[in-house]
Parts: structure tokens; C-alpha cells; sequence
């Protein structure tokens, strides 16, 4: 599909309202972004639950299972865990009377994109020493 050639001269009324629709929805998406990067970031900025997360990598447990990994109070994992669960890294699935966690797939897969996306060429960066 080809597209008009372009008009010479100021864009129409209808165009430069068009284009702001355009910039507007993409800001959007950019501070929906950020607040993701920033929930995650607070999530991920306790050692406990750095710790947390890696115990939970390939597995579904407990808290108290947690606890024997993670040398703290159930208590303390369990608000721990409740920070991981808003920012959308652990999911929890409750059998009987107890909760499996495990990691969020999609939100690693998201937290990924978005680090990516705020951080481009970090790779070539890191190849590199910098």
C-alpha cells in the first residue's frame, strides 16, 4: 500500500491533533514502563528477597520451606514475599492449607523487556568493561 505524498507547508489541524494522539499514547506506555522498572526495583532492592527469588528459581514452595533457605522468620518471608507477589515476580498457589510460590514467569519475562528497553546496548556495554 503506498502511502499520499506529503503535503508541503504546516500540517492540517486534523494531522497535528493525530500526531499528539500518537505522542500522548506513547508517553503513556513510557510512564507505565517506569512504574514497572520502579515497582521491581523496590522489590528487588532487599538482599532477603534477592535471596527469596533465587531459592524460588525452577521450584514451587513453601514458606517454610523458604525459611530453611533463607535463615529468617516466617513472618519476615512472608512480607517478603508479599512485596515480590505486588511487583509481580512470585506467584502463590494454595493447596489445602498451604501456599506454593514460585517465580512469575511473565513477570521476569517483563522485568527483562522493560530493563532492555530502559537500557539498550547494556549488553555491548558490559562486553566492553564499562
Amino acid at each position: 500500500m503506498r502511502r499520499k505524498p506529503r503535503r508541503a507547508g504546516p500540517p492540517t489541524p486534523e494531522e497535528r491533533k493525530a500526531r499528539i494522539d500518537r505522542l500522548r499514547k506513547a508517553r503513556a506506555l513510557e510512564r507505565f514502563r517506569e512504574e514497572q522498572l520502579a515497582n521491581a526495583a523496590k522489590a528487588l532492592a532487599h538482599p532477603a528477597r534477592v535471596s527469596i527469588l533465587q531459592a524460588l528459581v525452577g521450584e514451587r514452595i513453601t514458606c517454610g520451606e523458604i525459611v530453611e533457605v533463607v535463615p529468617l522468620a516466617q513472618s519476615t518471608i512472608s512480607q517478603h514475599l508479599k512485596v515480590l507477589k505486588e511487583a509481580g515476580l512470585v506467584t502463590g498457589m494454595t493447596l489445602g492449607p498451604s501456599t506454593r510460590y514460585g517465580l512469575s514467569e511473565r513477570g521476569i519475562r517483563e522485568l527483562r523487556v522493560t530493563l532492555e528497553h530502559f537500557l539498550p546496548g547494556w549488553e555491548r556495554g558490559a562486553r566492553l568493561g564499562y
